[in-house]
């Protein structure tokens, strides 16, 4: 607490006696007052310690923003580097489902084929049945005629028995 009243009473000393009071209780302070006394007689030693000290805060924020921006870089290319491999994975991702579709279209390709080859079997089939059936119909046809045929046949074989037989 000692040092805290010494500083604030160096701050708020106005007058030469009060600076006299502060040296005698607080000896410490008495090489603060020489370099503030120096500052009052030679003002541009003030100019000077404030020109660097500006410099220092200058060259102290040029820094913070270099450092700040190469956070912001790094960032930025960690950012871009992440962009990247999702770009790359999005691609073997497309690829991968160009190669599907490839595989699909392929696969429904060879699926027409033996759908147009049963198709055509189907038809081929379908011929040897009508081919059968017309075949069958003209056998029963001819069937048909045959036994009509025979029927006239044995009509006339009665009749020529009877005419026989009437005439024997």
């Amino acid at each position: 607490m000692n040092d805290l009243e010494g500083w604030l009473s160096i701050l708020t000393a106005e007058t030469i006696a009060d600076v006299e009071r502060v040296i005698r209780r607080y000896p410490w302070s008495e090489t603060i007052f020489r370099e503030m006394s120096t500052y009052v007689n030679k003002p541009e030693e003030v100019i000077n310690m404030f020109s660097e000290a500006l410099r220092i805060l200058d060259n102290n924020t040029a820094e913070l923003m270099a450092d700040r921006f190469k956070a912001q870089l790094e960032n930025a290319k960690i950012e871009v580097k992440a962009v990247k491999h999702e770009l790359k994975t999005t691609r073997k991702e497309v690829t991968a489902a160009r190669q599907e579709l490839k595989i699909t279209k392929q696969e429904v390709d060879a699926a027409k084929q033996e759908m147009d080859a049963a198709k055509q079997e189907a038809n081929a089939a379908k011929q040897e049945v009508d081919a059968a059936n017309e075949r069958a119909e003209n056998e029963s046809k001819a069937r048909i005629a045959a036994d009509a045929k025979v029927a006239e046949l044995q009509a006339q074989i009665k009749e020529l028995k009877e005419k026989y037989e009437l005439t024997n």
